[in-house]
């Protein structure tokens, strides 16, 4: 079940609008073989090796075949819509955010196709290819029923599949194509007949769609096949239940693990957001700590420069001087007594400044501001 992986074959299919396209295939797996965590027993390493990604996924949901469009249908289209809805807006992509900022998305469209759709055939071959699979995206774009690639690039378009239609030893892939000039991201998901297998199937094509939409992004090593190694790849069969959904887990190369957002190992948001607050705290207290031992080494200083000070004169001259001082004041006190100046004041009564309570009921004068 892992995702689409190139290999040295291509396959080429007729897409309306498009011509004659390629796509890259992946090497297959046997049906319900789970793969083992790691190849060899060797720790797997992912690194962005700077191919596109999807940073926020609009889903359009594709359900091809008659079979969808009956009551008896299981699951239901509702159901696996309704899951879809909740991984894309759940926990469970929150992880994804150390691969290049990928997020959690929405569902764009959800549509069955329940009737031939230019040369689609109403319900896909049961051995059909990934040639039957891009010829239904292109009549579908042909037809006007959902937007192209090239209005939106974190577009990614999903087919799932009716009971019986299947690819040999494949429960689901993605890949993509050139449609007119613009790589269209797709995947498939095949129905193992009950909810929990179309969930799984969809979240690990999900998670490696998004992360790794055409074999270039996020991939590493410690994967058994060859091709793409892709962070779902590593922990195929690796399941869980999120909101009673079940999701496979997928690598999480800042945990070391194949993890959910919900696991107790995870490294949350939060988590990286305390150590850095913590870390904050420890450079405040150190930046601080330092301010204080500054000023203390300059009193320090300053005290020895006070020490080095010339010494102060003897008190006894500094007394003389003062007396000096007051005497010739005396003088100048004196002359402004004589007879000129007797009885007058230095300023008029109605000069004087306002105390008290007159004071306070005076108008604000704002020039008395500087």
């Amino acid at each position: 079940m892992p995702a689409t992986r190139k290999t040295s074959s291509e396959s080429q299919a007729a897409v309306p609008g498009s011509g004659v396209v390629t796509f890259p295939r992946k090497a297959r797996v046997p049906l319900g073989q789970a793969l083992p965590e790691t190849a060899g027993g060797a720790t797997p390493f992912f690194s962005d090796h700077g191919g596109p990604v999807i940073a926020s996924v609009r889903l359009i949901l594709v359900f091809w075949g008659t079979a969808w469009n009956t009551s008896s249908a299981v699951p239901s289209v509702g159901q696996v819509t309704d899951a879809a809805v909740n991984i894309l807006t759940g926990p469970y992509m929150s992880s994804l955010h150390q691969y290049r900022q990928v997020g959690s998305g929405y569902l764009q469209a959800s549509l069955v196709v329940a009737e031939p759709v230019g040369s689609s055939p109403a319900t896909p071959p049961a051995s059909f290819s990934n040639g039957d699979i891009s010829a239904l995206l292109g009549n579908l774009l042909a037809a006007g029923l959902m937007p192209g690639p090239a209005s939106d690039s974190n577009l990614l378009y999903m087919v799932m599949l009716p009971p019986g239609a299947s690819q040999p030893g494949l429960l689901g892939e993605h890949t993509y194509f050139d449609y007119n000039g613009t790589n269209l991201h797709f995947g498939w998901v095949a129905n193992g007949g009950s909810l929990a297998s179309v969930t799984w199937v969809f979240s690990h094509e999900l998670v490696e769609s998004v992360t790794d939409p055409e074999g270039s992004a996020i991939t590493g090593t410690g994967c058994n096949q060859g091709g793409w190694c892709e962070i779902g790849d590593v922990c195929t069969g690796n399941t869980t239940a999120i909101n009673g959904v079940t999701v496979q887990r997928y690598w999480s190369q800042a945990d070391q693990a194949c993890v959910v957002p919900t696991d107790a190992i995870v490294k949350t948001d939060k988590d990286n957001k305390d150590h850095k607050d913590k870390d904050k705290d420890a450079k405040d207290h150190k930046e601080a700590k330092d301010t204080k031992d500054h000023k203390v080494e300059h009193k320090e200083i300053k005290d020895g420069a006070l020490e080095r000070l010339p010494p102060s004169p003897a008190p006894a001259a500094g007394l003389q001087r003062i007396a000096q001082l007051s005497a010739a004041l005396a003088q100048e006190v004196a002359a402004l007594s004589g007879p000129e100046v007797a009885g007058q004041s230095f300023i008029q009564p109605a000069e004087r400044p306002a105390v008290g309570e007159q004071a306070l009921q005076e108008p604000y004068a704002p020039s008395r501001l500087y």
